[in-house]
């Protein structure tokens, strides 16, 4: 039986869903075949490995050499991309990328799912790629650390929460590297500490960067351990000052278009994994950004505002989002004497969407922050026919009796949960309601799939159709949308 540090060769056949190489090998002793985790191995690669780790049914190995190179191996654009978790398939052709995100999908939906292989045939199942896979990321969240009394940053080294000290990323927005070099600087002469996670010491812990890709905005966020901030608020507000000062002389430098419209400390205190805190106090500018978002929507431009606060959540790639919004559209086919039901709707984006179409649309969110920015969305918009709703969807979606506007049935429901998929209270609201259309936009096909299957095999419901939609190159995180239309309807 194999045992931690053994050597072993591997021949990779594909890769998991966290970007490991899988590699089986037979073992005479079990009779069985015995599945291999590997780091830095890519599908078609020969590799000599080591092993990491040895669980009862897998095994985890990282790449010593390797031996065969994959013919879909490529130079990748990052210097630390073998070290850094932040991307795992920076060495993988983009196509190659795509085709694997394809077949994970398909195979959760038709082993998690039960589908049967007609019908994705049927659905024009298919995946959509980026133009470009680099600077795509409109937000980073960095960690500073302290190494021999070296102010240091970057992204962990994958599985861990060692600091991969760089100022680069291949898939964030061009310029924000500026930001991370002034901060290391000016945190040394303002005198703020650097946090440590084991003694759970110090004060400045991450630094939350956002851009607008429409107006070049930046929302900038000092995530700091300290309960006394309020004695050093001005200290703060000096150092906020400061970055943006040495800011725009450098973007001028540059020549890039950026200007900073906020910056607001987060204060987090708990020692743990959380990032952000409840609290954020504003340093400099506004309490938002405003970004605007297009989409063709049946031929038609359909723009709107946004303003996001640094507690709200918006999407990491504006780019494919809009290729993601489009899809939903196009698969929603909305028409203006319906009615929509947005489930995590974060700050009302698609909700919003979807009231330039609908007769009355409602959102629904448990984040009190993002729905106060969907109503602001709203205003801001000049839309009076969408309502927004602060209920936690994992207990029961109809338990407040004032909320008379959820008792009525809905045509379109739309669904944007997080990982871990529905709620069991919105699966039984979706069994018992029955809308005309349910669009399903999830970021996880396990759980998709899984939601599927319990959903197909309560109600009278068909696929239509299926498009994958990939927001994160280079990981193997991908969106996938379907439609589902309740038979007769």
């Amino acid at each position: 039986m194999y045992k931690k540090n053994d050597t072993v060769e591997l021949k990779i056949i594909d890769i998991s869903t966290e970007g490991l190489g899988v590699a089986k090998l037979f073992d005479v002793e079990t009779n069985k075949n015995i599945v291999f985790f590997v780091k830095d191995a890519l599908v078609s690669d020969v590799v000599e490995a080591v092993i990491t780790k040895v669980n009862k049914n897998v095994i985890f190995a990282k790449t010593l050499k390797v031996i065969e190179k994959s013919q879909y191996r490529v130079e990748p654009k990052c210097n630390v991309a073998n070290v850094c978790g932040g991307c795992q398939l920076l060495a993988l052709d983009y196509k190659k990328q795509l085709e694997l995100k394809k077949e994970l999908v398909k195979n959760n939906l038709l082993n998690i799912g039960k589908l049967n292989e007609d019908v994705l045939d049927k659905s024009d199942f298919d995946i959509i790629g980026m133009d470009n896979p680099y600077n795509f990321r409109n937000k980073v969240i960095v960690p500073f650390g302290l190494r021999d009394k070296k102010i240091i940053s970057g992204y962990y080294a994958g599985r861990t929460h060692y600091i991969i000290d760089n100022n680069y990323c291949a898939t964030a927005f061009v310029g924000y590297e500026i930001i991370i070099d002034i901060m290391r600087k000016l945190l040394k002469d303002f005198g703020i500490s650097i946090y440590d996670e084991k003694s759970h010491k110090g004060i400045f812990r991450q630094l939350m960067i956002r851009k607008a890709n429409e107006t070049n905005e930046l929302s900038i966020t000092f995530i700091i351990n300290d309960k006394n901030y309020n004695k050093n608020i001005d200290n703060y507000k000096k150092l906020a000052n400061e970055v943006v000062i040495i800011f725009d002389k450098k973007c001028d430098e540059s020549k890039y278009d950026i200007k900073i419209g906020s910056i607001s400390i987060n204060i987090n205190t708990n020692a743990n994994n959380v990032l952000l805190g409840k609290e954020s106090v504003l340093l400099y500018g506004n309490d938002h950004i405003e970004d605007k978002m297009t989409l063709k929507v049946d031929n038609k431009d359909c723009s709107l505002k946004f303003r996001v606060s640094d507690l709200s959540f918006y999407q990491t790639n504006i780019f494919m989002t809009k290729v993601l919004y489009n899809t939903v559209f196009e698969f929603a086919k909305i028409k203006a004497n319906e009615r929509v039901l947005d489930l995590y709707c974060g700050i009302g984006t698609m909700t919003l969407f979807a009231s330039l179409f609908a007769k009355e649309v409602v959102g629904v969110e448990v984040i009190e922050k993002a729905i106060e920015n969907a109503n602001k969305n709203g205003i801001l918009n000049n839309i009076n026919n969408a309502n927004f709703i602060c209920r936690d969807l994992d207990s029961d979606l109809l338990s407040n009796t004032n909320d008379d506007i959820l008792k009525d049935n809905f045509d379109v429901l739309i669904v944007d949960p997080p990982r871990k998929g529905l709620s069991d209270t919105v699966k039984k609201y979706i069994i018992s309601n029955k809308p005309n259309r349910i669009v399903y936009v999830s970021c996880d096909s396990a759980t998709l799939s899984r939601d599927l299957n319990e959903i197909l095999s309560a109600t009278d419901y068909n696929i239509q159709k299926i498009n994958v939609v990939d927001m994160f190159a280079h990981t193997m995180h991908v969106e996938t949308v379907i439609l589902l239309v309740r038979k007769g309807a």
